[in-house]
Parts: C-alpha cells; structure tokens; sequence
C-alpha cells in the first residue's frame, strides 16, 4: 500500500505534554481509522498497517527521518514532533540517558529493555485530565495521555490534586497495557471505534476491555505529597537546571532503592496506606523471584529494588521517605544511611540492578562520599605485580588492608593537600624544606586515603577532594612530565610507608578530626576582606618602616590564599581567589605564578624576612575565622595586578 508523506487533513495539534500513543489515539478517534493505522500513516512503522507493530522505543525517541516525516504529516515543526517522545527529558532524567547510550550512524538508539522508572508497557492516568479541559476539541475526543504519566516518578496530578490511577476499575489490569512480554507502543491498535479515554487492555483474544476511564473517581491528594511532586514535576521543565535535576533524580533513584531493599527499615517515615501498597509491591516481586534471571527484559513490576512501586500510593511513599532522608543535615543524613546498610543485602546481590553502576556515578559528590563511607568495603583488588610500576597506576593502585581499617575516619576527615607532618610518617628521610616534587605525590596520598575509607574511584575521590579533572595522575601539573626515576624513590615500599600512616592516625583522638569537607563548603568562595588585609598592611608597613615589597593585589591574593589554606587544609593554587568569580576567567594559576610563590615566601618567612611580621596576625584570623559565624562571600572579583607603591 502507497503511503502519503505529506499533512493529513482535519489533523489534530498535539496538546501540552501528550505523548506519541496518546496523540495518535485522539487523532484515530477524530479519523474514525484504528489508532495502528494512524501511527503507519504517521510513517511510524512498515510499509504495511495492518501486519507491523510500533514499538515501545517510539515512547522514547524517533530518530531524523522518522521525526521529520511525523513533522510533515502532522503540519508541525520537528521540534514538537520530538516532544511528542520522552528525549527532551533525557538531559534531567538519568533513566533516559540510560535508554538512549546505543547509537547507530551517529543516531541515538533506544536499547529494547527499557530501564526501571520508564512505564514501557502501560500508562498511569489521571481520569479528570483525560476527560479534557471542557473545549469543544477535547469535549469530542478527551484529553492527553501526559508523557511524564510514562515516568515512575509521577505518583500524581498536581492540577486536580489527585493521585493517579495505574489500573482499569473494571479488568484491573494496568491502564492500556500492551502485555507483560511486548514491547509494543499501542494496546489493541485494530481498534478503531473506542475513545481515547477506554482502556484497550485485552481480557481475551482479540477482545478488549473498552471500560472508561475519564468518570473514575480518584484519591484526593495530602498537602506534603502535593509540595513533593510539584517539585519533581518543575525538576522537569526546561527552566531548571538540567544538572541538578539530573544528579536530584539520581539521589532518588538510589535512595529508593535503598529503600526498598531495606524494607521495613524506613516504615516509619511514610503512611498506613502507603506502607500496604509498599508491602503488596515488595510481596508481588517475592512471588517473581522464583522464575528471576538478571539479564530477563526489565518490566514495569520487575523484581529489581530499583522499580518503584507500581500503585501510585506506594510510589509517593517511597520517594517521600527518600525525599526526607535527603533533606536532612549531613550528620542525621550519615546516621540513618548507617542504619540502612546495618540490613542491606550485599551489593552482589542481581536485584541492585544498575543501582551501583550508571546511576551511583552520577550522584553529588557529597552523597557518594557519604552512601560509600556507610556501605561495606568490597575486598581488596589483586596486586600489581612487582616491577610494573608506572605513572598511571601510582592512584589506582591497591592500598595496603591494613589502611582500610581507619577507625572513626570518613572521607570527610582527609584534607585536600596532605598536611607536612603526615607526609613525614611516610617518608622520614626527605630533607627540609621539602622538594616541590613531592607536592605532587603528597596529592596522590590525600586521594588514596579518601578511596581507602570511603571505596571511590580515584576520579571521584579527586573530586571529592575538590581538585582539578585529571589531578589524580602524577603529571597533571604543568607542561612537562616529571621523569619516573624522579619518583621511584616515593614510590618504592609504598604499601608499608602508608600502613605506617594508618597506624599514626588511628591513634589519634577522634574529638581531633577535622570536618575539612565542611570546611571546603564553607569557605568555597571566601576572600580576604580588604578591611582585614589593609589591617594586614599597616601592621606589615609599620613593622618594617617600608613600603609593601610586593604589588598590594598579589600581597592580598596571596595573605587570602593562605588563610583560606590553613582554614581548609587545601592547596594554594585552588585558593578561591585565583578562580572565577573572585579572578578573571581565563587566567591561568600554577606553583609558580607570583602570587602563590609569594604565599609560600610568607609562610616560610625567617627573621629575616619583612613577612615574619604578619605570621601572628595571620593566626589570630584564621582562629577568629573558624570559631565565628560562617563567612560572607564577596561581592566582586578580585582586581588584577596593579604596580607597587614601593619606590
């Protein structure tokens, strides 16, 4: 059968956040043609409408030339062909960018087991916005079928304040389902004489249910859980930043399934009602398990912990006691993920899904930290084999067992540059003062203590640390590399020279342990105020009877430098103020730019030196600083360089 390729006539316009089922329904039903006919029209499918299916990966994307054609026949520009799919949340959703990770010939590609949190293979609803808005198109043919109702996250309608509903009250099958072993787009997609709003889920062969739904009545929905999915709902629109939606929806996916795998662990944070339908979720995947196998197509009440609940109420249960774990204070936050994994199944466990692959890596840092500090130690890694030493295997490198033993230490309690004092238990034979090298495997320590105590990648614990990409090789700083014969000497015995360190710090009070990730928050964008330095100056002016050697903004630069170094335990050349906002974008900071030479000459003043006289005044900030209230950040940038005064 020929296809036309160009618009339809008596077409309809896609409504506000209508999905591709939901549009070609409304459209057959306007047509009087079955909605399959309506989506081979389209040019969704085959040469022939009545033998080719339309698969569940349209729910997703379409690729070019299948978006161009639905463009065309529609009368509509590509762009809302596109939003007719679930892709444009793809930037703030992880789920779907874990759909979409194949492509082909440059195209994204949606894998055929569709991830936990996408609704492939039916629908929730609320019957209110089915019934339409009252306007005579929608009067005819009903309201959408929203594509976030297509998203596990949405439990509810936050303009009818309603749950949703996930079944027909009459065959009590999910909404529209296509089958629990299809992946298909439309349920009974022959059937041209129903309303967009009937349930098309088949209850024999050939026969389907045709029960409205627009007239069911539906749960009124409390006040919290209203606030709860008004902000899930506006992480999706595209005015906020798809960055924190993205690492928000992450957190939740995570917690979840913490959650859920813990289950009745966090009972006590959600409803009556809500507990049962949790109950009745966890019971039905129990009744699953016997016919589990890990690589099985990922259904919508499959039995991996990562599937929310597929009752609207259970649902909102679990993301509202996730939502409460995340929104307490670091301290009750690391408390109860404690108490969660004192009865979590083992992170081998096949019914973790993904969870401690795709989406744990896209958390904040500060969650990772504190889910890795909680969770079990895996076992320590196979050892690199003597003589293999290289550059690029000094941070991957298998930490001694005894270093995974730091009683009462977190990541949070490892300070960015490794203090002089710690890097001496390490090596006791490097002379005074220590050579500028070793900067640069004192970092490597600081990052393989995170890992040791909290189990990150060395990527993650950098940036957990706060350092710059790529800061966790060796020869990330500067253009040149430094030769390996260089570092031999700091790398030999490197297993016992850190097991020394462990030994040192577990015997260290933990009243001593320094917060420094809270310090490094706090202080992230804190800057000398000119009050402080100018009180600085006179007494450095008065002191020596002379003019300031250095330029003032380099001498400013460099005193905020080091009180905010001594504050956070960090490294000067990641001051704030060498960064944008505080320093022009663009500038380039290393060890040896003036203004971190000139810090280090400060805090290595002799006698002799016109600085010495600031040492003092220098401590009594940095002490008023950390037992005052937190800080205020500075309102402008730092100035660039201006000449000195001194003749």
């Amino acid at each position: 059968m020929a296809r036309p390729d160009h618009r339809m006539a008596r077409c309809l316009v896609p409504l506000p956040d209508e999905s591709l089922p939901g549009f070609a329904l409304r459209l057959g039903h306007r047509l009087g043609l079955p909605p399959g006919h309506v989506i081979w029209r389209l040019g969704l499918i085959g040469t022939n409408p009545t033998t080719s299916l339309a698969t569940a990966s349209h729910l997703v994307v379409l690729d070019r030339d299948r978006r161009e054609r639905l463009a065309r026949n529609i009368g509509t520009t590509a762009r809302t062909a596109d939003e007719l799919t679930l892709r444009p949340l793809g930037d703030r959703f992880p789920p779907l960018v874990h759909a979409l990770t194949k492509t082909v010939a440059g195209q994204p590609v949606v894998r055929r087991l569709l991830p936990p949190w996408i609704l492939g293979s039916h629908s929730r609803y609320c019957p209110r916005c089915l019934a339409g808005d009252g306007s005579p198109i929608q009067q005819l043919h009903g309201g959408p079928w929203r594509r976030r109702w297509r998203l596990a996250t949405s439990f509810a309608c936050v303009t009818h304040r309603v749950f949703l509903q996930h079944q027909c009250p009459a065959c009590h099958n999910p909404a529209s389902f296509t089958g629990p072993n299809t992946i298909t787009l439309l349920a009974s997609p022959e059937l041209k004489d129903l309303h967009p709003a009937c349930c098309r889920t088949r209850v024999a062969f050939r026969t389907a249910c045709r029960h409205r739904l627009d007239p069911v009545e539906s749960t009124a929905l409390p006040g919290d859980l209203a606030d709860l999915q008004a902000r899930l709902d506006r992480l999706l629109d595209p005015d906020t930043d798809p960055g924190h939606a993205y690492q928000t929806f992450a957190s939740l996916q995570v917690v979840t399934a913490m959650i859920l795998a813990t289950w009745p662990a966090m009972a006590e944070l959600v409803t009556s009602d809500q507990e049962a339908a949790i109950d009745e979720h966890l019971a039905a995947q129990q009744q699953l398990l016997a016919t589990f196998r890990p690589n099985r197509a990922y259904h919508d009440e499959g039995v991996f912990w990562t599937h929310l609940p597929r009752h609207p109420v259970g649902a909102a249960g679990v993301l509202s006691a996730a939502d409460q774990l995340l929104a307490l204070t670091s301290t009750d936050r690391r408390r109860e993920l404690h108490r969660l994994v004192q009865t979590m199944p083992d992170r081998e466990e096949k019914r973790w899904g993904k969870t401690w692959e795709a989406s744990f890596r896209e958390l904040s840092s500060d969650l990772r930290a504190l889910i890795s500090e909680a969770l079990p130690k895996p076992p320590p890694k196979p050892r690199l084999p003597p003589g293999t030493w290289h550059g690029k295997h000094l941070v991957p490198s298998v930490l001694p067992q005894r270093i995974l033993k730091l009683d009462g230490y977190s990541a949070r309690n490892i300070p960015q540059e490794l203090p002089e004092p710690w890097f001496r238990i390490c090596e006791p034979e490097i002379t005074d003062p220590l050579p500028p090298i070793t900067r640069r495997f004192r970092r490597v320590i600081s990052i393989q203590l995170v890992q040791a105590v909290s189990g990150m990648d060395p990527q993650q614990a950098a940036e957990y640390l706060g350092l710059p990409i790529g800061s966790n090789l060796l020869n990330a700083e500067g253009p040149t590399r430094p030769p390996l014969r260089r570092l031999l000497p700091y790398i030999r015995e490197q297993d016992g020279k850190l097991a020394r360190l462990a030994e040192h710090l577990a015997t260290l009070p933990q009243t001593g342990h320094v917060d420094y990730q809270q310090r490094r928050n706090r202080f992230e964008l804190w800057h000398l105020p000119t009050d402080d330095f100018e009180g600085l100056l006179d007494r450095l002016v008065t002191g020596t009877g002379r003019p300031s050697p250095a330029p003032l903004d380099r001498l400013h630069e460099a005193l905020s430098a080091i009180i905010w170094h001594r504050i956070t335990g960090s490294e000067l050349v990641l001051a704030p103020c060498f960064r944008p906002p505080l320093s022009p974008a663009g500038r380039t900071i290393d060890q040896h730019s003036p203004a971190v030479s000139l810090a280090r000459r400060i805090q290595q003043a002799t006698h002799r030196s016109p600085y010495r006289t600031l040492l003092p005044a220098l401590d009594q900030i940095t002490n008023c600083l950390l037992n005052g209230p937190a800080p205020a950040c500075p309102s402008q940038s730092v100035t660039t360089e201006r000449p000195s005064t001194a003749n």
